[in-house]
């Protein structure tokens, strides 16, 4: 939808755009996921239509604004996409994980088992505490 806006037509030439070719454009760009594009479309151009009409200065200044939010979120979208294959690549590489249970995927593996190293580290730790405690109280136990 990010493409509606800002690659393929203006708001005004969205307004001024036939409906059936808005819709068609919806269809196409949507993949047939509204149930009703025509009225999405309508929708759509009636809030245009309607909506407050910017100064020249104030669009050029949101079209910038909102550009540079897009090639953020897209940037974002591509890192995302890079780190998921390392991590399912490093997930690869180790035999028997959780990822052979159906339904959890590498990335949820490998945060399960940097949450798992994070316990074991300071596990060594508690055991120390606790064994210090039972050692004390049974000595309290048996000084009676």
């Amino acid at each position: 939808m990010m493409e509606l806006f800002l690659e393929k037509y203006s708001l005004e030439e969205l307004a001024q755009l036939p409906l059936e070719e808005l819709t068609a454009f919806l269809q196409e760009k949507g993949k047939n996921r509204f149930p009703d594009p025509e009225a999405v479309a309508a929708s759509i151009q009636r809030a245009l239509r309607s909506s407050y009409r910017w100064t020249r200065w104030l669009r050029i200044s949101l079209n910038v604004l909102l550009g540079t939010s897009i090639e953020l979120i897209r940037s974002f979208q591509r890192q995302i996409k890079e780190i998921d294959k390392t991590i399912t690549r490093l997930i690869d590489g180790i035999t028997q994980t959780l990822a052979s249970v159906p339904g959890i995927g590498p990335v949820f593996t490998a945060g399960i088992i940097a949450e798992i190293g994070q316990v074991l580290d300071i596990l060594p730790q508690v055991f120390q505490v606790h064994r210090r405690a039972i050692t004390f109280l049974s000595r309290l136990a048996f000084c009676e």
